[in-house]
């Protein structure tokens, strides 16, 4: 086959990690008729730093085929070569091109330096995050013409149907300019992420051409105030007088913007109506004060789920009308479909409403709250919510209203969290709790801190409720869950079992034992199909030694670092549905089968185990460590074996895994290994494991390459913490961490006791923990290899968080990266000591920079009281 029969037959070409690659095509130029590939449908070009340009214009021209082309990574200046002899406007047709995405392509700065119309007639999807401004000339010397990357008349805008915006610098020059008619008339999603050149994502002129959109989504962009600016005079003049217009949106998400102070910066009323959302998603957006005008609330009549996250200033969901804020008259606020509501973190959260009004829920079935202290969730139908001040006839005093009537919502509640505040409020109502929550299938318990409440698990509330399939229990002091208190039956003195087929036990640090001893813990757990325990460090035993589990699906341990086994023998042969076991970072663990005692040898069959994680486990030996027990996966097709530094065999005994072809080190890694067998396989890892964090400067040319990107006042005289999950290698690197601290010239260093904080919690402690002398956070290092692991087979990882309590930006990573080019010398104080991180307290050192103070503060209940 010759060469130009071949490139007319071709369809895919992908080029990937060709660094010095400059041209595709050799010579840049070829002359008419040599090469054509009219067939070529997909064209994937990344990682390619040295080309300059990707085609040719007789290329280009002839790609009538195409339907995806895809640039990433690369450091073209122009998509199509100039070429000298052309003077005369090209004309590009590309009539089935349908996705176009241009990724991370720095140097990008036209489609093609001559003159040209571009025409994409059936482009549906142009992903864009180009990383730099285009820089236009005028002029009339075609040599140094240069248009826009793309003309949005001449791109077929009209046509696309997803249209996603990252770091696209454009956006600032078009995005409020006048559109034609047609602009956007077929377009669908739009995405705009890390576009830091609006303050408004979406005028009135521009709402009024996105008459088909129907999901919105803006993220991280730091400059958005507004996502539909509605305040343009002009605009309003126009519109006033014409009917309402519907737009169709459905599905609104806006996270991580933390200058927005408005959805919706005017009241829509005369305008458009929001009527067809469904789903409202805001996520961090820490200087929101309200969500909704109240005419944009009264009008959603087809909202199903809305969702509040981490919105720190957040006082209302819906504000007070304009013009009229000491209004007495009684707002109707009806959501006929919503069926969820979730509100999580909103620590000033006040009311649903500043003002008189009702609301009605008729459909809602699910109520997920918390870490919202101001805001009262529920109360009885009979309350008052209205008193005359006693100063004033004329003026209201508005009591505080609640989001929820008991006798009208929890009747139809599928699935609830409740609070130790909400949940005393309904049990001493006096209310029937199986008629109240007769169709309540998921309970989430969580908060329970007031030692009345949090001293006794309220099993009594839970055997009462009929339905009830998932319990979740988090963020509570319960020392145990099975049971407390009333747990028997008065008047047949029995235990009355429930169903469940879902428990979950998040973040109780109190707890020792699930259940109290001489409990019958089958009547409860013995159609258990999921067991999920996280962050439970006191948990000394998982469940009895004679426990059986003939029906759990999946096993998912966590952070805890009390037990030294997970499960007995007993136990395990009974895990005959069990499908998938991840065990992870629990730091005192030996073996998850435990045998001792047993005699002869045994087979334990695990028929239905797929998939088996074991990860960060730094004292686990093996598997089982007893010669007596055979193990046989007949269905194991994936195991994980991760930062399990002294596990050297897999089981003492024989394990037979005729499925099972590898054993990888990390979920979507290419890395694995096979050794025919799986004890041979884990002995092989085990040789072969370089913990890269350990070699010399490895870590500490990390630390200083980060110290030395951060700005001058994040440093000196700044505030640090240093904290991580308590993976290898973490205490010794918290040591490294503080002293190049102090050698950089910070002023303090915290540090979770036992050098032990959740990404969650370093967050929480960045933003909200003040120390004594009205210090904050400026950032931390957060030591876990969930977060950019190192080395080859991720044995430490490590990552920065800025004093929003979030990650790194891109511009503080990027300069770590360019660091690592010139960086000759790290600052160490090695004179001071090691800090004691197991016991709370602080401590104060002489530093280089002058005084220096380490503070190991109570993790567990630091966080509590961040987090309430």
């Amino acid at each position: 086959m010759t060469n130009i029969e071949a490139a007319k037959r071709l369809k895919n070409l992908t080029l990937s990690s060709l660094p010095k690659l400059k041209n595709v095509w050799h010579g840049g130029e070829p002359s008419e008729g040599t090469l054509s590939f009219q067939n070529l449908e997909l064209m994937k070009v990344e990682f390619c730093e040295s080309l300059n340009n990707l085609f040719p214009v007789n290329v280009a021209k002839g790609l009538q085929k195409l339907k995806e082309l895809h640039i990433d990574a690369c450091e073209i200046k122009e998509i199509v070569a100039k070429e000298e002899r052309l003077e005369a406007s090209i004309d590009f047709v590309f009539p089935r091109l349908y996705t176009l995405r241009l990724w991370r392509l720095k140097k990008l700065k036209s489609f093609h330096t001559g003159r040209y119309t571009l025409e994409c007639q059936m482009l549906k999807e142009l992903d864009m995050d180009i990383h730099q401004e285009t820089h236009q000339q005028d002029g009339n010397d075609v040599s140094n013409y240069q248009q826009s990357l793309f003309l949005v008349d001449q791109v077929a805008l009209r046509s696309i149907d997803k249209l996603e915006l990252y770091e696209f610098p454009e956006l600032k020059e078009i995005w409020h300019r006048k559109f034609p008619n047609e602009t956007f008339s077929k377009l669908r999603e739009l995405i705009v992420e890390k576009c830091d050149f609006v303050s408004n994502v979406i005028s009135l002129e521009l709402l009024r051409l996105l008459n088909n959109l129907e999901e919105l989504r803006v993220g991280s962009c730091d400059l958005v105030k507004a996502i539909f600016n509605l305040e343009s005079t002009d605009d309003i003049e126009e519109y006033h007088g014409q009917n309402r217009a519907a737009i169709h949106l459905r599905k609104l998400t806006v996270i991580h913007l933390p200058r927005l102070t408005n959805v919706w910066n005017k009241d829509s009323t005369g305008f458009f109506s929001f009527m067809n959302l469904q789903e409202i998603h805001v996520l961090n957006c820490v200087s929101l004060k309200y969500l909704f005008p109240a005419s944009v609330a009264k009008g959603l009549e087809r909202l199903k789920l809305l969702r509040i996250d981490s919105c720190a200033q957040m006082k209302e969901i819906v504000a007070m009308e304009e013009g009229i804020p000491g209004s007495t008259i009684t707002i109707n606020f009806v959501f006929p479909r919503v069926i969820a509501v979730v509100l999580n973190d909103l620590p000033e959260l006040e009311h649903f409403h500043p003002g008189p009004h009702t609301i009605e829920w008729p459909k809602l079935k699910g109520i997920y709250t918390l870490f919202c202290g101001k805001l009262e969730i529920f109360t009885i139908d009979s309350i008052n919510f209205h008193e005359t001040d006693p100063e004033d006839d004329q003026q209201v005093a508005i009591i505080q209203q609640p989001m929820f009537l008991i006798e009208k919502v929890l009747p139809n509640i599928e699935a609830l969290s409740l609070d130790g505040k909400d949940a005393m409020r309904i049990w001493n109502g006096q209310y029937v709790v199986d008629a109240l929550f007769h169709n309540l299938t998921i309970l989430l318990l969580q908060s329970f801190d007031d030692v009345q409440v949090a001293s006794k698990f309220p099993y009594w509330f839970i055997q009462k409720i009929p339905n009830l399939k998932e319990l979740v229990v988090k963020y509570s002091s319960f020392q145990e869950i099975f049971p407390c208190g009333r747990h028997v039956d008065e008047e047949t003195q029995t235990i009355t079992p429930l169903h469940l087929s879902k428990l979950c036990l998040w973040a109780l640090p109190k707890l020792d034992k699930i259940y109290k001893d001489g409990f019958q813990l089958h009547l409860i757990l013995e159609i258990l199909e999921t067991l999920e325990v996280w962050e439970c460090s006191a948990l000394l035993e998982l469940v009895p030694s004679t426990m059986s589990f003939n029906h759990l699906t999946n096993l998912n341990v966590w952070k805890c670092n009390g037990m030294l086994h997970l499960l007995t023998s007993t136990t395990a042969k009974s895990l005959v549905q069990l499908e998938e076991m991840k065990i992870r970072e629990c730091e005192i663990i030996e073996e998850i089968v435990f045998g001792k005692g047993d005699q002869g040898e045994v087979e334990i069959v695990l028929d239905r185990l797929e998939n088996l994680e074991l990860e960060c486990l730094p004292s686990l030996i093996n598997f089982c460590g007893s010669t007596n027990f055979a193990f046989n996966f007949p269905s194991l097709k994936k195991v994980i074996v991760r930062q399990c530094p002294k596990m050297q065999v897999f089981s003492s005994g024989v394990s037979t895994t005729p499925k099972l072809q590898r054993v990888k080190i990390k979920e979507n890694g290419d890395e694995w290994f096979w050794e025919g067998s799986l004890n041979a396989t884990i002995e092989k890892m085990s040789n072969q494991m370089v913990k890269v964090f350990v070699q010399p400067n490895y870590l500490q040319n990390f630390v200083q390459l980060t110290y030395n990107a951060l700005t001058p006042e994040k440093v000196k005289g700044a505030t640090l913490v240093v904290s991580g999950d308590g993976r290898y290698f973490s205490k010794e690197a918290i040591q490294i961490i503080t002293k190049m601290a102090a050698a950089n010239g910070v002023r303090r260093v915290w540090i979770g006791q036992n050098g032990l904080l959740s990404t969650p919690a370093v967050s929480a402690v960045i933003r909200e923990r003040v120390g004594a002398d009205g210090s904050k956070a400026a950032g931390a290092f957060i030591l876990t290899a969930s977060h950019n692991p190192g080395g080859p087979h991720e044995d430490f990882g490590i990552k920065y968080n800025t004093e929003n309590g979030g990650p790194a930006p891109e511009a503080i990573t990027d300069k770590i990266y360019e660091n690592t080019k010139t960086i000759n010398e790290y600052l160490i104080a090695e004179d001071l000591p090691d800090v004691d991180i197991t016991t709370a307290g602080a401590t104060n050192f002489s530093g280089p920079d002058g005084q220096f103070d380490v503070e190991v503060f109570d993790s567990a209940t630091d966080y509590l009281k961040l987090v309430k």
